[in-house]
This record gives structure tokens, C-alpha cells and sequence, in this order.
């Protein structure tokens, strides 16, 4: 059963000290950068719904800007945690749930990755632990 409480974003990973995770817009991240779609130069640009690629830097509760290295997927815009939180809800419950769509574990691979389908269209993987626990879930593009 997807435990809806694993998305408590003040607590998963903003306590830490590297720039990591970032898939969504709130408090503790700054889009630097829209690398995806081609063309779009600002986050007002991004059409509604549509999940995009961006630079972000990751602020701590401490106050500390970490830039995230890799380019981050991000879900749509004027999602907010609710909707994120049912969507990944539905692609666990389709995926993890149910053992289906597990991709091959690769060497360096610490989580096991399931890929599923949002409502909305898109894919979404989820990383779980041994224990089925979510430790990062994202759009695929």
C-alpha cells in the first residue's frame, strides 16, 4: 500500500547537504534554467500540465543554496503536492503494487525503478527501497 506520507517535503530532502532531488516547485528550489521544451526561456512559459526539464538549485532549511549538477524532470507546474502525491499514488499502485514494469537493476543502482504512466499521460519511475518505501519518484522525458 503507497504510504502518502513519504512526500513531507520540509523532511525528505531539504535536511541535507548536496543539491538532490528537485522535481517540483516549492520553497526550497529555484529554477535556473528550462532545458526542455526547446524554446522556452522562463518557468511562465511552460504550458500548464506538461512536466519539463530544468536546472534548479536546491535551498536547505539552513538556508544553503546547493546547485543540482544533472538537470532535474520536473512535474507540471501548476501541480501542487496533492496532485503529485496522487499521481505517484497511481503509477505505485499500478507498478510497485503490483510487481509489474520493474526495470533491470543495474550495478550502481542503489533503489529498485519502477516505470508507470501518470493519468495525465506521461511516465513517471519511481524508486523504491527493499522494502517497497519511495525514496524518489519523477517524470521520465
Amino acid at each position: 500500500m503507497f504510504n502518502i506520507q513519504w512526500l513531507r517535503f520540509e523532511e525528505w530532502i531539504y535536511l541535507g547537504d548536496k543539491g538532490q532531488g528537485g522535481h517540483f516547485i516549492n520553497r526550497f528550489l529555484d529554477v535556473e534554467e528550462i532545458v526542455y521544451p526547446e524554446g522556452i526561456y522562463s518557468l511562465t512559459q511552460v504550458p500548464d500540465d506538461v512536466p519539463f526539464i530544468a536546472r534548479v538549485t536546491i535551498k536547505s532549511l539552513k538556508g544553503e543554496a546547493f546547485p543540482k549538477m544533472a538537470s532535474s524532470t520536473m512535474f507540471p507546474k501548476n501541480w501542487n503536492i496533492k496532485r503529485i502525491q496522487e499521481e505517484i499514488a497511481y503509477v505505485y499502485e499500478n507498478t510497485v503494487a503490483k510487481g509489474t514494469n520493474k526495470r533491470p537493476r543495474q550495478a550502481s543502482d542503489i533503489f529498485d525503478k519502477y516505470d508507470g504512466i501518470s493519468s495525465s499521460g506521461f511516465k513517471i519511475r519511481i524508486e523504491v527501497n527493499d522494502f517497497g518505501d519511495i525514496m524518489n519518484a519523477y517524470p521520465i522525458l
